[in-house]
């Protein structure tokens, strides 16, 4: 529910500086879909959980689920080491931003040659945009989550010098906090910085509605 909530939140913010800033680019950005995967990537569709497993329970599981945590049943299903959970593929903006960046290279390209099948491309871009939105909520949320269940022991650690490391439970891949701060940081910074760039310059260049 935490990661629900700063996901609505933090979008509202994000939509209210796209409206402040970038306003005639976000006039373009259909809030449906944005709205969509803003939840999608923060939270996931958590109630699906509710609902009888059935023979469709897989798909659904990946609805249910928050992008980052895909590594979960990934890491299961696959037995690769590399997707154990909080790793660095997914509990990070690198899938939304390198679907934004094929989305305006795919109607830049149709735009030159002409073409007029450009609202699967604009769909494509508008859920990646949302989807990269959700990704830096769902990252905050771990973040503030786990400094709110370990404090006591953080703040322990610091006055005793002991190993923070097997005291706080959030990790990016197994490569230590100071890492794992910054990671979050700067993905999330990137997942804000990037949708805003390209609502604020390359939509407003197109001058075209999706």
């Amino acid at each position: 529910m935490l990661h629900f909530l700063l996901g609505i939140t933090l979008a509202w913010a994000f939509w209210e500086l796209c409206e402040r800033y970038a306003k005639r680019g976000l006039l373009q950005i259909n809030p449906i879909t944005f709205l969509l995967m803003v939840i999608w990537g923060s939270s996931g569709f958590f109630l699906l959980r509710i609902f009888p497993q059935h023979r469709f329970s897989s798909v659904v599981q990946f609805f249910s689920l928050a992008v980052p945590d895909w590594d979960i049943p990934l890491s299961v299903w696959t037995g690769w080491d590399f997707l154990t959970h909080r790793s660095l593929l997914f509990n990070s903006t690198l899938l939304p931003i390198a679907c934004i960046g094929l989305s305006c290279l795919l109607i830049s390209l149709s735009r030159k040659s002409s073409s007029t099948n450009l609202k699967s491309k604009f769909f494509f871009l508008h859920s990646a945009i949302g989807l990269s939105v959700g990704i830096s909520a769902h990252l905050i949320g771990d973040v503030l989550l786990n400094l709110f269940l370990y404090s006591e022991d953080i703040v322990n650690s610091i006055f005793s010098q002991n190993d923070l490391h097997t005291r706080f439970g959030f990790e990016i891949s197994n490569q230590g906090i100071l890492f794992s701060l910054f990671w979050v940081a700067l993905n999330s910074l990137i997942g804000f910085a990037i949708p805003f760039a390209i609502i604020k310059l390359f939509y407003s260049r197109l001058g075209v509605k999706s």
